[in-house]
């Protein structure tokens, strides 16, 4: 969607609240294997067509609105 409406020399921010998929999408810890590593490594190289994207990792505790959302 993204790349669709012309975001690819924008500054994207990325807010998530899984820290493991933040840190392995913007190259602070390894995709080591497992069942989400084909997918990780897909969204990683999607990432690197955008020239301007940040992750930020957001504790739950701290956005507990959007958990209950995500879990409806």
């Amino acid at each position: 969607w993204l790349e669709e409406q012309n975001f690819l020399e924008r500054k994207v921010i990325v807010r998530g609240d899984s820290q493991l998929v933040i840190k392995q999408m913007f190259s602070y810890w390894r995709i080591k294997k497992g069942s989400y590593a084909k997918v990780a490594r897909q969204a990683k190289q999607k990432r690197r067509r955008f020239s301007s994207m940040v992750g930020n990792w957001i504790p739950r505790k701290k956005n507990m609105v959007c958990d209950r959302l995500s879990k409806r």
